[in-house]
C-alpha cells in the first residue's frame, strides 16, 4: 500500500509558441504537447487516508519551475496519483511539458504502476476506473460528484481558464469557489480542517499581493473548445 495519495488536477491554455496544425480540427482537445500548465492543484492524504495537505504547487513559479517541482515531489515522496481523466490528460501533458523545458521526469517513466492502466496502484484514473477502463462509456466528473452528494463544477470550467488567465484572474477566482463549496459540504469536513485559507487566499503575510484584473482578449476558437475534466 501506497505511504500517501497525491489528488492531482492541472488548468492549461494553448501555447502560443506550439501552434496547432490548420489541418487539425478546431473543436477537438489539442494533443498533449499543446497544452501550458498554469496550474497544478493537489490534495495529499496519507496512509490512513487523513488529509495532509491542499495547495497549489510551485505557487507563483513559472511553468518549468512548477514541472520541476512536481518532479521533484514525486520522485522524493512516491504516492500513489489520484486523478479523473489524469491518463488521457493530466499527466500526458505534463509529460510531455517536461520534454519542452528539459525537465526529468524519472518517477513517471520508471514506475510501472503509475503508467499501466489496468491497476490502481501507482495511479488512480478514477475515470477510468469506474467506467471499468474502457468497458463502459466514461461519465464526467462534476456527474460522478453530484452522485456522491458533492457540489461538483463550481464556479469556473475548463473553458474559462484561457480568457481568466488572460485577465490575471485565474488563481484567485478558481481558489475562492473551490474553498466555499468545501467549507458548505459536509462530506468534505476532513479537507476544510486542512485548509489554510489565509495562505491558499494570498492573505497571508509575506504572501504576494493578488494581480490586478486586466481587460482580457477575446479567446480563440481554440480556446473556446477547450475543456477537459
Amino acid at each position: 500500500m501506497a505511504a500517501s495519495f497525491l489528488v492531482l488536477d492541472i488548468e492549461t491554455v494553448l501555447d502560443p509558441e506550439l501552434p496547432i496544425s490548420q489541418s487539425a480540427e478546431a473543436e477537438r482537445l489539442p494533443a498533449p504537447p499543446h497544452h501550458k500548465v498554469v496550474v497544478i492543484g493537489a490534495l495529499l492524504f496519507d496512509q490512513t487516508y487523513q488529509v495532509r495537505r491542499i495547495a497549489v504547487l510551485a505557487e507563483g513559479k513559472d511553468e518549468p519551475g512548477m514541472l520541476q517541482d512536481f518532479a521533484k515531489l514525486l520522485e522524493e515522496r512516491r504516492p500513489c496519483l489520484v486523478t479523473f481523466n489524469g491518463r488521457g490528460f493530466d499527466l500526458p501533458v505534463i509529460a510531455t511539458r517536461c520534454l519542452r523545458y528539459g525537465v526529468t521526469f524519472r518517477h513517471y517513466y520508471n514506475s510501472r504502476d503509475v503508467r499501466y492502466r489496468f491497476t490502481p496502484e501507482g495511479h488512480l484514473d478514477l475515470m477510468d476506473y469506474i467506467a471499468d477502463f474502457g468497458a463502459t462509456k466514461s461519465a464526467r466528473l462534476d456527474v460522478i460528484a453530484k452522485l456522491c452528494g458533492m457540489p461538483g463544477k463550481v464556479g469556473v470550467e475548463g473553458k474559462d481558464v484561457g480568457p481568466m488567465v488572460h485577465a490575471g484572474r485565474i488563481y484567485l477566482a478558481g481558489m475562492g469557489s473551490l474553498v466555499a463549496a468545501i467549507r458548505e459540504n459536509p462530506k468534505l469536513a476532513p479537507v476544510a480542517a486542512a485548509l489554510n485559507e489565509e495562505r491558499l487566499m494570498l492573505r497571508e503575510a509575506g504572501s504576494p499581493p493578488a494581480p490586478a484584473p486586466t481587460v482580457a482578449p477575446p479567446p480563440t476558437v481554440a480556446e473556446e473548445g477547450i475543456q477537459h475534466e
